[in-house]
C-alpha cells in the first residue's frame, strides 16, 4: 500500500547483455595515456605460480562496483584482484584460488 509522505529508492536498469563480462572497478588501472589495463595471470606453472600480464582493456557502461568489458580480455581469462595496483607486468605471482 501506498501512503501518504512515504519515499522509496528506485533503480531501473534501461542496459541487458547476458554474454557481458563485468569485473570490479577497482582492478581497473589508466596510464599516462589514458589507457585503461588490468593484469592477467598467465597459465599456471609448477607449484600454482604464474606470471603476470599486463593488458589494455576497452569499458562498457558501468553496474554499481563492476564495469562492463567491452574488449581487451575474454570469458576465461584470470584477472588479478588481490595486488593489482602493485603488480608489475613479468612479476611471479601465486595463484591462490
Amino acid at each position: 500500500n501506498i501512503k501518504p509522505n512515504l519515499t522509496a529508492r528506485v533503480q531501473i536498469n534501461d542496459y541487458s547483455n547476458a554474454a557481458a563480462i563485468l569485473i570490479p572497478q577497482s582492478v581497473i588501472s589508466e596510464n599516462a595515456e589514458g589507457e585503461q589495463y588490468v593484469y592477467l595471470a598467465s597459465d599456471a606453472m609448477e607449484n600454482n605460480l604464474a606470471k603476470a600480464i599486463k593488458k589494455v582493456v576497452i569499458t562498457g557502461r558501468t553496474q554499481g562496483d563492476y564495469v562492463e568489458i567491452l574488449s581487451g580480455i575474454q570469458n576465461g581469462d584470470q584477472v588479478i584482484k588481490e595486488g593489482a595496483r602493485t603488480v608489475r607486468e613479468g612479476q611471479e605471482i601465486k595463484i591462490i584460488q
